[in-house]
C-alpha cells in the first residue's frame, strides 16, 4: 500500500475580481478526480488541503486537471502540511509589530518561502509587485492567518 501525506495546494490567481473563478464544490471534485482523499477547500481563495502520495510531484496531474475543469491556465504550489506547520512553529513574525499585516509567499512550485511584514496603513499591492519582481511570476502569497489555519 501506498503512503499518503496531506498536502496543501495553493492556486495562484483566481477568485480575484471577476477573473478566473473557481467554484469550490468543482475544484474539491477536480481533486477527488485525481484519486486524491481527504480534499477539503480553505476559503475562497484556492488553498486545498488533500492526501496524496509521499513521492511524486502531483502538481503536474493537478494543473492539467485544472485547465481540463475550468477552461484556464491555473499555476499550483503545493507543500506538504508538516512543511507548513514547521513554518508556523518557527515563528517568523515574533519579532514584528503587533499590528503588522503579515505574509507568507511562497517563492516555487515545491520549496521557498519569504516572509514579509508591512505597517498596518500600508498597500500590499506595492509589495506585491515587489516580491513578484524578486522572484518571478510564479508566486503565490497568503496572509499569516491563512497559513496558521492551512498549518492544523
Amino acid at each position: 500500500m501506498t503512503q499518503t501525506v496531506r498536502h496543501v495546494a495553493l492556486l495562484r490567481g483566481i477568485n480575484v475580481g471577476k477573473g478566473k473563478r473557481v467554484e469550490m464544490p468543482k475544484l474539491v471534485r477536480a481533486f477527488e478526480d485525481l484519486g486524491f482523499s481527504g480534499v477539503k477547500t480553505l476559503l475562497n481563495s484556492g488553498n486545498v488541503l488533500f492526501d496524496a502520495p509521499a513521492t511524486g510531484s502531483p502538481i503536474p496531474a493537478i494543473e492539467r486537471k485544472l485547465q481540463e475543469t475550468f477552461g484556464f491556465e491555473i499555476p499550483v504550489v503545493v507543500r506538504r502540511q508538516d512543511e507548513i506547520r514547521a513554518l508556523v512553529e518557527s515563528d517568523p513574525f515574533r519579532t514584528a509589530d503587533p499590528t503588522a499585516k503579515c505574509f507568507v509567499t511562497f517563492t516555487g512550485p515545491t520549496s521557498g518561502e519569504v516572509c514579509t511584514a508591512i505597517a498596518a496603513d500600508a498597500q500590499t499591492t506595492e509589495m506585491m509587485a515587489d516580491l513578484q519582481k524578486r522572484h518571478g511570476p510564479g508566486i503565490t502569497t497568503r496572509n499569516w492567518n491563512t497559513v496558521v489555519k492551512l498549518a492544523s
